[in-house]
Protein backbone atom coordinates (compact mmCIF):
# COMPACT_ATOMS: atom_id res chain seq x y z
CA UNK A 1 0.00 0.00 0.00
CA UNK A 2 3.14 2.42 0.93
CA UNK A 3 4.70 2.23 -2.71
CA UNK A 4 1.04 2.27 -4.18
CA UNK A 5 0.39 5.45 -2.36
CA UNK A 6 4.12 6.89 -3.33
CA UNK A 7 3.48 6.42 -6.67
CA UNK A 8 0.09 7.87 -7.26
CA UNK A 9 0.92 10.91 -5.31
CA UNK A 10 4.16 11.56 -7.43
CA UNK A 11 1.72 11.55 -10.14
CA UNK A 12 -0.34 14.01 -9.20
CA UNK A 13 2.80 15.98 -7.80
CA UNK A 14 3.61 15.19 -11.77
CA UNK A 15 6.98 14.48 -10.68
CA UNK A 16 8.50 11.65 -13.10
CA UNK A 17 10.78 9.08 -11.48
CA UNK A 18 13.84 10.83 -12.22
CA UNK A 19 12.53 14.62 -10.67
CA UNK A 20 11.84 12.43 -7.28
CA UNK A 21 14.52 10.61 -7.25
CA UNK A 22 17.39 13.20 -7.61
CA UNK A 23 14.99 15.40 -4.78
CA UNK A 24 15.39 13.08 -2.38
CA UNK A 25 19.08 11.91 -3.42
CA UNK A 26 18.29 8.24 -3.96
CA UNK A 27 18.62 6.05 -7.37
CA UNK A 28 15.54 5.43 -9.36
CA UNK A 29 15.90 1.86 -9.57
CA UNK A 30 15.72 2.22 -5.32
CA UNK A 31 12.50 4.77 -5.65
CA UNK A 32 11.24 1.74 -8.51
CA UNK A 33 11.67 -0.83 -6.18
CA UNK A 34 9.97 1.45 -3.24
CA UNK A 35 7.00 2.43 -5.26
CA UNK A 36 6.49 -1.90 -5.95
CA UNK A 37 6.86 -2.28 -2.55
CA UNK A 38 10.14 -4.30 -2.75
CA UNK A 39 11.88 -1.63 -0.49
CA UNK A 40 10.13 0.08 2.67
CA UNK A 41 12.08 3.57 2.74
CA UNK A 42 13.24 4.60 6.49
CA UNK A 43 11.53 7.10 8.22
CA UNK A 44 14.00 9.84 6.87
CA UNK A 45 13.68 9.13 3.53
CA UNK A 46 9.63 8.91 3.74
CA UNK A 47 10.03 12.55 5.51
CA UNK A 48 12.21 13.81 2.50
CA UNK A 49 9.75 12.38 0.19
CA UNK A 50 6.81 12.98 1.72
CA UNK A 51 8.01 17.02 1.44
CA UNK A 52 7.22 16.76 -2.05
CA UNK A 53 4.32 14.48 -2.31
CA UNK A 54 2.32 17.29 -0.09
CA UNK A 55 1.47 14.61 2.30
CA UNK A 56 2.30 13.97 5.72
CA UNK A 57 4.00 10.61 6.99
CA UNK A 58 0.76 9.79 9.23
CA UNK A 59 -1.21 9.58 6.09
CA UNK A 60 0.63 8.25 3.50
CA UNK A 61 1.09 5.24 6.04
CA UNK A 62 -2.35 4.72 7.36
CA UNK A 63 -4.23 5.47 4.71
CA UNK A 64 -5.24 3.98 1.14
CA UNK A 65 -5.17 6.76 -1.45
CA UNK A 66 -5.37 4.41 -4.26
CA UNK A 67 -8.83 2.92 -3.30
CA UNK A 68 -10.01 6.37 -2.14
CA UNK A 69 -9.56 7.93 -5.23
CA UNK A 70 -10.85 5.51 -6.76
CA UNK A 71 -13.92 5.25 -4.47
CA UNK A 72 -14.21 9.13 -5.08
CA UNK A 73 -14.15 7.99 -9.15
CA UNK A 74 -17.01 5.84 -8.69
CA UNK A 75 -19.14 8.19 -6.11
CA UNK A 76 -18.16 10.59 -8.60
CA UNK A 77 -19.99 8.38 -11.98
CA UNK A 78 -23.07 7.38 -10.03
CA UNK A 79 -24.00 10.65 -9.01
CA UNK A 80 -27.10 12.10 -9.64
CA UNK A 81 -25.62 15.39 -10.45
CA UNK A 82 -23.01 15.21 -12.67
CA UNK A 83 -22.61 18.86 -12.93
CA UNK A 84 -21.38 18.60 -9.88
CA UNK A 85 -18.32 17.00 -10.77
CA UNK A 86 -17.40 18.38 -13.80
CA UNK A 87 -14.23 19.43 -12.57
CA UNK A 88 -12.80 15.59 -12.85
CA UNK A 89 -15.34 13.97 -15.26
CA UNK A 90 -15.60 17.25 -17.22
CA UNK A 91 -18.81 18.69 -18.76
CA UNK A 92 -20.38 16.70 -21.82
CA UNK A 93 -22.30 20.05 -22.91
CA UNK A 94 -19.21 21.54 -22.84
CA UNK A 95 -17.07 20.02 -24.58
CA UNK A 96 -19.56 19.19 -27.30
CA UNK A 97 -20.45 22.97 -27.87
CA UNK A 98 -16.48 23.60 -28.40
CA UNK A 99 -16.14 20.08 -30.11
CA UNK A 100 -18.96 21.39 -32.80
CA UNK A 101 -17.40 24.60 -33.09
CA UNK A 102 -13.79 23.13 -34.59
CA UNK A 103 -16.27 20.93 -36.97
CA UNK A 104 -18.82 24.00 -37.75
CA UNK A 105 -16.50 26.78 -38.63
CA UNK A 106 -14.15 25.10 -40.86
CA UNK A 107 -16.67 23.42 -42.62
CA UNK A 108 -19.16 26.53 -43.57
CA UNK A 109 -15.61 27.98 -44.89
CA UNK A 110 -14.80 24.77 -46.75
CA UNK A 111 -18.45 24.87 -48.46
CA UNK A 112 -18.50 28.44 -48.95
CA UNK A 113 -15.19 28.89 -51.22
CA UNK A 114 -16.65 26.17 -52.66
CA UNK A 115 -19.95 27.49 -53.52
CA UNK A 116 -17.64 31.25 -54.27
CA UNK A 117 -14.65 29.42 -56.23
CA UNK A 118 -16.57 29.24 -59.58
CA UNK A 119 -17.45 33.01 -59.51
CA UNK A 120 -13.57 33.50 -60.34
CA UNK A 121 -13.60 33.18 -63.58
CA UNK A 122 -16.57 36.21 -63.88
CA UNK A 123 -14.54 38.43 -61.41
CA UNK A 124 -11.89 37.52 -63.44
CA UNK A 125 -13.85 38.77 -67.07
CA UNK A 126 -15.99 41.42 -66.08
CA UNK A 127 -14.01 43.09 -63.06
CA UNK A 128 -10.73 42.43 -64.66
CA UNK A 129 -8.87 41.34 -61.69
CA UNK A 130 -6.17 39.25 -61.63
CA UNK A 131 -6.72 35.44 -60.47
CA UNK A 132 -5.05 36.22 -57.29
CA UNK A 133 -7.06 39.13 -56.49
CA UNK A 134 -10.42 37.03 -57.42
CA UNK A 135 -8.75 34.34 -55.19
CA UNK A 136 -8.21 36.40 -52.18
CA UNK A 137 -11.66 37.82 -52.81
CA UNK A 138 -13.21 34.75 -52.66
CA UNK A 139 -11.57 33.82 -49.49
CA UNK A 140 -12.18 36.49 -47.79
CA UNK A 141 -16.03 35.84 -48.16
CA UNK A 142 -15.60 32.49 -47.25
CA UNK A 143 -14.24 33.83 -44.12
CA UNK A 144 -17.36 36.05 -43.61
CA UNK A 145 -19.60 33.42 -44.15
CA UNK A 146 -17.50 31.55 -41.42
CA UNK A 147 -18.24 34.42 -39.32
CA UNK A 148 -21.39 33.99 -39.29
CA UNK A 149 -22.04 30.76 -37.16
CA UNK A 150 -18.75 32.16 -35.38
CA UNK A 151 -20.92 35.28 -34.39
CA UNK A 152 -23.87 32.72 -32.73
CA UNK A 153 -21.36 30.93 -31.16
CA UNK A 154 -20.07 33.86 -29.49
CA UNK A 155 -23.75 34.77 -28.21
CA UNK A 156 -24.19 31.18 -27.12
CA UNK A 157 -20.62 31.82 -24.64
CA UNK A 158 -21.51 35.13 -23.63
CA UNK A 159 -25.18 34.00 -23.00
CA UNK A 160 -24.18 30.69 -20.59
CA UNK A 161 -20.99 32.57 -19.54
CA UNK A 162 -22.84 35.73 -17.81
CA UNK A 163 -26.31 33.28 -17.28
CA UNK A 164 -28.03 36.04 -19.34
CA UNK A 165 -31.74 35.40 -19.16
CA UNK A 166 -33.30 37.12 -22.44
CA UNK A 167 -36.50 39.43 -22.31
CA UNK A 168 -38.46 40.04 -25.16
CA UNK A 169 -37.12 43.99 -25.20
CA UNK A 170 -33.86 42.45 -25.06
CA UNK A 171 -34.23 42.59 -29.13
CA UNK A 172 -33.90 45.91 -29.13
CA UNK A 173 -30.73 45.93 -27.27
CA UNK A 174 -29.67 43.35 -29.16
CA UNK A 175 -30.18 45.33 -32.49
CA UNK A 176 -27.65 47.78 -30.97
CA UNK A 177 -24.61 45.68 -30.54
CA UNK A 178 -25.67 43.48 -33.37
CA UNK A 179 -22.79 45.12 -35.48
CA UNK A 180 -19.96 44.93 -32.96
CA UNK A 181 -20.94 41.37 -32.01
CA UNK A 182 -19.96 40.53 -35.76
CA UNK A 183 -16.85 42.26 -36.08
CA UNK A 184 -15.88 40.81 -32.72
CA UNK A 185 -16.72 37.47 -34.35
CA UNK A 186 -14.61 38.06 -37.92
CA UNK A 187 -11.44 39.29 -35.07
CA UNK A 188 -12.05 36.06 -32.82
CA UNK A 189 -12.68 33.62 -35.01
CA UNK A 190 -9.30 32.05 -35.67
CA UNK A 191 -8.60 32.73 -32.08
CA UNK A 192 -11.84 30.94 -31.09
CA UNK A 193 -10.44 27.55 -33.19
CA UNK A 194 -7.30 28.12 -30.58
CA UNK A 195 -9.17 27.86 -27.43
CA UNK A 196 -11.93 25.40 -28.76
CA UNK A 197 -9.02 22.96 -29.52
CA UNK A 198 -7.73 23.59 -26.02
CA UNK A 199 -11.02 22.67 -24.45
CA UNK A 200 -11.32 19.72 -26.77
CA UNK A 201 -8.14 18.70 -26.37
CA UNK A 202 -6.14 19.81 -23.20
CA UNK A 203 -9.42 20.28 -20.97
CA UNK A 204 -11.80 17.54 -22.44
CA UNK A 205 -14.71 19.35 -20.78
CA UNK A 206 -13.33 20.19 -17.44
CA UNK A 207 -13.75 22.93 -15.77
Amino acid sequence: MLGANIKLLREEARLTKEQLAEKVNISVEELTNIEKGKIIPDNKLLKQMCVYLRISVEDILERDIVEERNEAGRRMKKSSSRKDYNWYLGDKKKFAFYLSYLLVIPITFIIAYLVLSPMKDVLVETLEMTNTKANLLILYYSYLAASFPALIYLIIFVVKRFRIVFRWWYILIFSLIITIATILANILLIPGLIYSLYQVIVKKGRN
